[in-house]
């Protein structure tokens, strides 16, 4: 039995956020705040009307505080970022009790040593797809705030992808077999991996581990999601980047230019085999790794944004940078237009 466990962990190496080529987009169709903002047209978060800070504390719009209440900035306590509940129907579009549909990404087997690999542990690599979901609510007052993310893995049932886990998917009616379901078990704990590293009313930062085929071997990286909501409209930008980890997990450095990426994106993960962890054709944990950030329109750090974009743990001032900076960007690539 241990050589199956062995090859099963390959479905642990599969890279969770690594959406590349290959998306469409549609229109929400329910009353819930616009889930389309596309980097053609990126939103003007940071004119005009006052916002919440990343504390809760009232700040003029465009700007940033750079502390929290009362000009103490106090780190926030990373917790694990929810689940999406199984039997969720995931399509092209935000699924029903969530306002946007981050992405979701399958994965193929595209370089590398792939003919190294028996039949079947392809299969094991591609049958299990990756979601994130994002909901934003208004209030009384009648402004968007950040509510909850959420992330799940599922598979297709019938004509539809459907979100699973160990306790459902055989309610659900996931045929799965043993193989598969302890494949399955396995990625659910990858999962417990990511963490919301800060939230607030008008912002977000999750924290995903991943592996990553850089230069030249796969090696375990983080991809920082940052979401900033548009407290006028409900409108929500999505912002990652790449940081290189050390080897006990520290945040080492920036690693990559932070992209905007596409809304509602579906998308296939492109996989690197690593023939050096494949023994007798039995993958190792590190024999799959995805290939880029997912796609989207390039963007830059601010002076200002460097230093927070690589915080661990995250303060309220550095979020409140974040925040700041990237709303600028965002209103300078609106301004160009």
């Amino acid at each position: 039995m241990r050589p199956i466990k062995v090859l099963l962990l390959c479905a642990l190496a599969v890279s969770l956020l690594s959406v590349a080529s290959i998306y469409r987009q549609r229109s929400n169709g329910s009353d819930v705040p616009p889930a389309t903002i596309n980097p053609p047209n990126p939103p003007n978060l940071s004119a005009g009307e006052p916002r919440e800070s990343a504390d809760g504390s009232t700040v003029p719009g465009g700007g940033a505080s750079a502390a929290g209440a009362g000009g103490v900035s106090r780190p926030f306590p990373a917790e694990p970022l929810p689940r999406i509940e199984p039997g969720t129907v995931i399509g092209d579009a935000p699924p029903t009790g969530w306002s946007h549909l981050i992405f979701k990404s399958r994965s193929r087997l595209a370089s590398g040593a792939i003919d190294s690999l028996p039949e079947f542990a392809r299969e094991l690599a591609e049958f299990i797809f990756y979601a994130m979901t994002a909901r934003v609510v208004r209030d009384n007052d009648g402004i968007w705030r950040f509510d909850q993310a959420a992330i799940g893995l599922g598979t297709r049932i019938g004509a539809n992808d459907v979100i699973i886990s160990s306790a459902t998917y055989k309610k659900l009616g996931a045929e799965l077999g043993p193989i598969k379901a302890i494949v399955l078990s396995y990625a659910e704990q990858r999962l417990d991996k990511i963490m919301i590293a800060f939230r607030s009313r008008s912002m977000a930062v999750v924290d995903t581990p991943t592996l990553l085929h850089i230069d030249g071997r796969n090696q375990e990286t983080l991809f920082r999601y940052l979401f900033l909501v548009e407290p006028n409209t409900g409108g929500l930008a999505t912002i990652v980047w790449r940081i290189e980890l050390g080897p006990n997990g520290e945040y080492l450095r920036l690693a990559s230019e932070p992209v905007l990426i596409e809304p509602n994106l579906v998308s296939v993960t492109p996989l690197h085999v690593d023939g050096s962890k494949i023994t007798a054709g039995i993958p190792s944990s590190q024999a799959f790794a995805g290939t880029e950030l997912p796609r989207g329109v390039a963007l830059r750090f601010l002076p200002e944004a460097v230093e927070p974009a690589l915080a661990k743990p995250l303060s309220t001032a550095a979020a409140e940078k974040l925040d700041g900076a990237f709303r600028k960007v965002l209103a300078e690539m609106q301004g160009n237009r």
